[in-house]
Parts: structure tokens; C-alpha cells; sequence
């Protein structure tokens, strides 16, 4: 069965949870802050491990939105949120009901919704696990990696060093 292809609701139907819904019953960002540093000292690769990346991003939109008028954090807020969209993109590991840009994300506040629509699938279904992007087919040769380096341009004779050249091997 083929996948159903993605249609765009328009902005004023647009459903991106509201922080209340997908934040209900939640503990405190102290707290979700020490889960998420447990889940680190107990994986060997946090960096990318998404539910590390999305913990970070809801504890980050959870400070934004308890202190509104700290600039420097909601922009820290968006970055996390913006990675974890990108992240998500680039690997399918979306599991929401909407893409990770898809065009009412631009509609409603950027990428801080995506987190909480995200966090809400987590709470909601947290055994289920994203179903990957389609596999990307391998080349049918293999590509030799090329070594490039930089290395001084000597004067044989004078021993003068004449800038660098580039070798590529």
C-alpha cells in the first residue's frame, strides 16, 4: 500500500498542539532536565539520540514560555526546535501528523509548535518507533575517498618558502 501523499491544511485550520495540551501533566523543566542527563550518562552516542535532542528542545520551549521576555532564550528555544526539525528531515524520524516543513509551520510561530506536536506523539505513543525515510540506494561502484591536504611550497635550492600548494591524491 502506497503512502498517502502529504496535503497542506490551510493556516486557520491548521491544529499544532497548543503548549497546555502537549505540556499537560508534565513534570517541570528541572526535572525533564535531569532525565534527559541520565539518558546521557547511560548513552554512548546522546549526540544523536533524538529523544535527547527532542527532551532538549521541549525544556528549552518550557523555560521560553515560562519567561517570555528573555530574548536570548527564546532564540535558544528556536535553535533547538530548528535542529530538531532539520534532524528530523534529513532522517524521517518525524512522527507527528505534520512534516517536519511543512508549510504551516511557517504559519504558526516557526519551529517551536513542531516540538510540541513532536513531544506530544512522544508522551502519547513513547514504544513507537519512527519509521525511516526510504533508503537511499548504493552507488553501483564504489567511490575511492579522495586525500586532499595542504602542504609549504619550498625552493629546492634556496630552501624559501613560496606559500602552500594543495596536493590531491
Amino acid at each position: 500500500m502506497a503512502p498517502t501523499p502529504y496535503v497542506p491544511l490551510p493556516p486557520e485550520v491548521f491544529d499544532a498542539p497548543l503548549p497546555v495540551v502537549a505540556y499537560a501533566d508534565e513534570p517541570d523543566a528541572v526535572e525533564l532536565d535531569l532525565r534527559i542527563e541520565r539518558m546521557m550518562d547511560e548513552l554512548d552516542d546522546w549526540r544523536n539520540d533524538r529523544e535527547v535532542r527532542l527532551l532538549q528542545a521541549v525544556v528549552l520551549d518550557l523555560h521560553a514560555l515560562e519567561f517570555p521576555e528573555d530574548e536570548l532564550l527564546g532564540r535558544e528555544a528556536m535553535a533547538a526546535a530548528w535542529i530538531l526539525r532539520e534532524t528530523d528531515d534529513s532522517l524521517g524520524t518525524s512522527t507527528g501528523k505534520h512534516p517536519p516543513f511543512a508549510d504551516e509551520w511557517h504559519s504558526s510561530g516557526a519551529s517551536r509548535p513542531y516540538v510540541r506536536q513532536e513531544y506530544l506523539q512522544y508522551r502519547t505513543r513513547p514504544a513507537a518507533e519512527p519509521v525511516p525515510a526510504a533508503a537511499v540506494p548504493e552507488p553501483t561502484a564504489p567511490v575511492e575517498p579522495r586525500r586532499v591536504w595542504w602542504d609549504r611550497l619550498l625552493d629546492p635550492i634556496f630552501t624559501k618558502w613560496l606559500g602552500w600548494q594543495r596536493i590531491e591524491e
